[in-house]
């Protein structure tokens, strides 16, 4: 749990150490500072794909994914709707001299065009679609032949016509004949726009508004057309509206069809030259064209008109034909329109797979979140899946993968760098004050140095420089800070050489704690050693003092073993982590009654119980009890003065202060 925002820093040692609410304060903006970015630069590329760059062609390979998925999936979609259409097509083989029914041509002449829209309309056709434009005048008489034709009863013609540009304020349209549309006025643009990458035509502009004129696409037109219930197309706040029938202002071909599988799923078929020749008044074929809508299309190499799709190369008149399924599939209800989710709900999808993406890799251990996040974007991949099978919804694929792998390795980064330089950095603050293997012990239980208290059994010793006040009045500022410099210096180290931590520093006096907050079992006994060795440290540097012509001092230390409590302690603004209890007082103590007793190092009862003099050298004797009593306690105290080789720690009077 966090702490609450009055709790002050934890510091050891008198060193205040970054609070566990600060580190997080931090991490927190450092976190939301990448979910930002990744969000923002993620948000416009999948923006600007729909525009031609960005994540355009990566989106086309899984459009096309998708759709062959789709079809897999879902193998019923759209066999209603094509079971209504039929494709009339003028090949390289109409004019193939291996034809029995072999056309002069190319192109086909429009006697050819009169005699079949003639007989499809007499076989009960709904529409006869043309994906093809008849811009220029041929021959009058053979004109009027297909003028005369378009105006009989019968299923309504539909024309195609060419919108040049989309930009509906100088609009360049290539319409067919005037007397084509007199006879039969239904037009239907055939403009489709091109996506980048290797998607090709996937879209469908629901219609233009052009001279005040509603242009719909071809395959709209030709659903309308064969509809006599049908209502003209107007525009609504969302697209356009057509009686019951929504249509949004650009869809995404739903393609039942597949370049490299046409037998499967492919749309009937019938050479416009068997027309020609009579096929449509035959039986079979009169029950095989009616109620269909018939779209004829030119599928010659001269054409030209082969397009790149998701499914693979097309000619034009196989899209328009998957454009008219995907209309009849939403008008019947049996499927929605395929169509892209908005800019907007797309970047809140990226933001949102971003924020989870952050949430995981920074809550979790590497290897779990690398799972979670694997995870993730398996299921967001499945619901797209779903969402565009079922429902014609299609989700932004790369966007949101680059976005939750992009996330995953900026926060595992700035896990393993800015973490990492948190943790140098204080500890090399804490290596002031603890050891090596007492830092890391912090590092990694933080929270111990942010408790509230705390009760452990521990030992403390205080060391007291003597006669230190003469000192300071004998001798220059300089010279007694550089004394102090090298004591507390070789002090500290004897400390962290028996994972002891420097409490804090008191003047000339020095406080550590042994067996907090790295718990150990002999305590104890490291403090005695650490008492030992600051003795002989304490000789070293007299010998090096005398020699650069400095005064040497004397130490007096006492040691306390009990049970005390650690926290940390202090006010909401300052605080320090340190320990408190009689035994803790009674350490304090027992060094300043070194003066009164005469000697050097004293320890108390528990400590002398909780040590074993066979661990030490021979030349350390701990003496016998002497009872004293000590200040605010009611009874008297067993206290263990130490001698430790005091040949070599009693100074000669010259050496004295």
């Amino acid at each position: 749990m966090a702490s609450p925002p009055s709790s002050p820093s934890p510091a050891v040692g008198g060193l205040v150490l970054p609070s566990a609410q600060s580190s997080q304060r931090r991490r927190i903006v450092r976190l939301w500072l990448i979910w930002l970015a990744i969000s923002l630069l993620c948000g416009f590329l999948d923006w600007s794909k729909v525009r031609g760059v960005g994540f355009s062609t990566f989106d086309s390979y899984f459009y096309e994914m998708q759709v062959g998925l789709s079809a897999q999936l879902n193998a019923e979609l759209g066999k209603k709707a094509r079971e209504q259409i039929v494709i009339v097509s003028i090949s390289d083989y109409t004019f193939n001299q291996d034809n029995p029914y072999i056309l002069e041509g190319p192109p086909v002449s429009r006697a050819a065009h009169a005699k079949v829209l003639s007989d499809l309309k007499a076989a009960g056709v709904k529409s006869v679609v043309y994906d093809i434009v008849f811009k220029r005048p041929s021959d009058k008489a053979v004109d009027e032949k297909l003028i005369h034709s378009a105006g009989k009863k019968g299923g309504s013609a539909v024309w195609a016509c060419l919108l040049e540009n989309e930009d509906e304020k100088n609009p360049q349209l290539a319409l067919p004949l005037p007397q084509l549309l007199k006879a039969s006025p239904k037009i239907g643009h055939i403009l489709s726009p091109q996506d980048g990458g290797n998607g090709g035509v996937r879209r469908i502009k629901t219609a233009y508004t052009v001279n005040n004129q509603v242009i719909p696409a071809l395959s709209v037109e030709a659903v309308l057309a064969a509809d006599k219930n049908s209502k003209p197309l107007i525009r609504t706040a969302t697209g356009w509206r057509s009686g019951s029938l929504s249509l949004p202002d650009t869809f995404n071909i739903q393609y039942l069809s597949d370049a490299n599988d046409a037998n499967d799923n492919d749309f009937p078929r019938v050479r416009f030259e068997q027309i020609v020749a009579g096929a449509a008044s035959d039986i079979f074929y009169k029950k095989f064209f009616k109620d269909k809508i018939v779209i004829i299309g030119d599928e010659t190499k001269l054409s030209n008109d082969f397009r790149n799709t998701p499914v693979g190369v097309l000619p034009g008149v196989e899209i328009q034909a998957n454009a008219i399924a995907s209309v009849l599939m939403a008008q019947s209800g049996d499927h929605p329109l395929a169509w892209d989710v908005p800019d907007m709900v797309a970047f809140a999808i990226i933001a949102m797979l971003c924020g989870l993406t952050v949430l995981m890799a920074s809550r979790f251990s590497p290897l779990l979140g690398a799972f979670a996040l694997v995870a993730l974007t398996i299921a967001y991949v499945l619901f797209e899946i779903e969402a565009f099978v079922y429902h014609g919804l299609i989700l932004h694929t790369t966007g949101p993968i680059v976005t939750i792998t992009l996330g995953a390795l900026l926060v595992f980064l700035e896990r393993g760098v800015w973490e990492e330089r948190e943790k140098l950095y204080v500890r090399g603050l804490l290596g002031r004050y603890v050891s090596p293997s007492v830092a890391d012990f912090i590092l990694r239980h933080p929270e111990r140095c942010a408790l509230g208290g705390e009760e452990v059994n521990a030992t403390v010793l205080f060391a007291d420089i003597r006669g230190f006040t003469a000192l300071t009045e004998r001798f220059p500022p300089r010279v007694t800070l550089r004394l102090l410099n090298d004591y507390f210096q070789a002090m500290s180290d004897v400390v962290f050489a028996h994972d002891g931590m420097v409490d804090k520093f008191m003047g000339d006096a020095i406080m550590a704690i042994f067996g907090a907050p790295l718990e150990t079992e002999d305590h104890a006994t490291a403090a005695l050693h650490t008492a030992i060795q600051m003795l002989e440290r304490i000789d070293e540097l007299q010998e090096r003092w005398q020699r650069e012509g400095l005064p040497t001092i004397r130490i007096g230390i006492g040691i306390g073993t009990g049970n005390m409590i650690i926290g940390n302690m202090g006010s909401e603004t300052r605080a320090d982590f340190s320990v408190i209890g009689d035994a803790v007082n009674l350490a304090a103590r027992l060094q300043d009654l070194n003066k009164e007793l005469g000697t050097t190092l004293l320890i108390s009862s528990a400590t002398r119980a909780a040590c074993d003099e066979s661990n030490f050298p021979t030349w350390v004797h701990i003496e016998d009890a002497r009872c004293v009593q000590i200040r605010g306690h009611s009874s008297e105290d067993e206290v263990f003065p130490v001698q430790v080789n005091p040949i070599r720690v009693v100074p000669t009077e010259k050496s004295q202060p």
